[in-house]
């Protein structure tokens, strides 16, 4: 993204929270996936166990019925462009970069699908109840109880509630207008880290709540700020990788504060320097020899590194939840 292309993004953006008057509301989950941030301003500690390999793989096994040391095999192969049995750090950024890309482009056509599936009227946009109506469907109810449903939240399950309930508040933030959302909102609403707009009311958000002396950018300690309630103990090692990420990859410059301008930058999952600190990050753990490439052998014996819980098909992971 150059300067200019992010000057014109924030243009638009801007007039676009000023029309709308949305900055993100706290009803929504904090967790966006695929994005280096969480709304609160926390770091995402999944965010790189959401873009790697592009396999569809559950607890272990995949819909294909292979393993996980057959799926980095083929990713192995298939990554390892000039062929020599090594993955050096240009080619395991590259396919990292892949993937990211094959889940936007994949993306915006299961979205298109999805839309046209659940615009039961056809007008060019999908209602709320019609989407809700879907979810309930999906989650194996009849048509008689999904109707039900619609109306009154109550004999539901406490988890499909609560996410029904978070669903429609991220929908009525994202809806322009009260019949529905059109195809590119829908798009917005189900993968918010696709929408430019999105993510600078994200950022706005988060430099709003952290910046105390009122001076529009983050120094490192308002960088810093964690929420004790929220670490689990471990306030202390959170603060601590917040600050690092702070000099190592936030503040592109190095005056000591991160401008909107720089944060957004770094929190679009489409930044190649996301790509490329995995890949250094994958070879750090993985490279046992220390000749700075790695072999099939170290990626097979790294395997739960390299898949992780979400370290699946990027298309379905970045972003699956809605």
């Amino acid at each position: 993204m150059n300067k200019e292309h992010l000057g014109y993004l924030l243009v638009i953006g801007l007039c676009s929270v000023i029309v709308t008057g949305r900055i993100l509301p706290g009803s929504r989950s904090t967790h966006v996936n695929g994005v280096p941030l969480e709304r609160d301003g926390d770091l995402n500690a999944e965010f790189h166990k959401e873009l790697i390999v592009g396999s569809n793989i559950t607890d272990g096994n995949t819909t294909l019925g292979l393993t996980p040391e057959h799926v980095l095999a083929q990713v192995f192969n298939n990554a390892d462009v000039d062929k020599n049995g090594l993955l050096d750090l240009p080619e395991l950024q590259t396919w990292i970069n892949a993937k990211v890309k094959d889940h936007f482009i994949q993306a915006a056509k299961d979205n298109f699908f999805t839309f046209v599936s659940m615009d039961n009227n056809h007008n060019g946009r999908v209602s709320w109840e019609e989407f809700a109506f879907g979810t309930l469907i999906k989650s194996g109810y009849s048509k008689e109880d999904s109707n039900k449903y619609i109306r009154d939240l109550k004999g539901l399950p406490r988890k499909l509630k609560e996410q029904i309930m978070l669903d429609r508040a991220a929908w009525f933030e994202t809806a322009t207008d009260p019949a529905g959302l059109n195809i590119d909102e829908f798009l917005t609403f189900r993968h918010p880290e696709h929408s430019h707009v999105s993510l600078l009311n994200m950022v706005t958000q988060i430099i709003s709540d952290l910046d105390t002396d009122g001076d529009g950018t983050l120094s490192e300690d308002e960088f810093s700020t964690v929420d004790s309630k929220e670490t689990g103990g471990n306030t202390e090692k959170k603060t601590a990788e917040k600050k690092v990420e702070f000099h190592t990859a936030i503040d592109a410059d190095h005056d000591g504060k991160v401008t909107l301008q720089e944060l957004l930058l770094y929190n679009d999952p489409m930044n190649p320097i996301h790509a490329k600190r995995e890949a250094e990050e994958l070879i750090r753990k993985a490279d046992t020899n220390k000749d700075g490439k790695l072999s099939t052998i170290e990626v097979l014996v790294q395997a739960a590194t390299f898949m992780a819980s979400k370290a699946v098909n990027a298309a379905k992971n970045i972003h699956e939840e809605f």
